[in-house]
């Protein structure tokens, strides 16, 4: 169980205010403005494997499927 919290704690320190906002925006169906938040929190965390994740999700609502995978692969790096 210990070993949880160092993970957990490395994933606080990295979800940012525009992460929060991406997720919340996907979460109401929101891809485009959601997108535009992710990409502000990946320039400060660009090795956010679950930012990359939700970055792909947005961009396969958006139909832009390409981008999306080359986000979810960046994700399972």
């Amino acid at each position: 169980k210990s070993s949880l919290l160092p993970q957990a704690s490395s994933l606080a320190s990295t979800m940012s205010k525009h992460f929060l906002r991406g997720a919340m925006l996907l979460d109401q169906s929101r891809p485009k403005p959601a997108l535009d938040e992710l990409q502000l929190h990946l320039a400060e965390f660009p090795d956010d494997a679950q930012a990359h994740a939700l970055q792909a999700r947005c961009l396969i609502e958006l139909e832009r499927y390409d981008e999306a995978t080359e986000a979810a692969q960046t994700a399972i790096r």
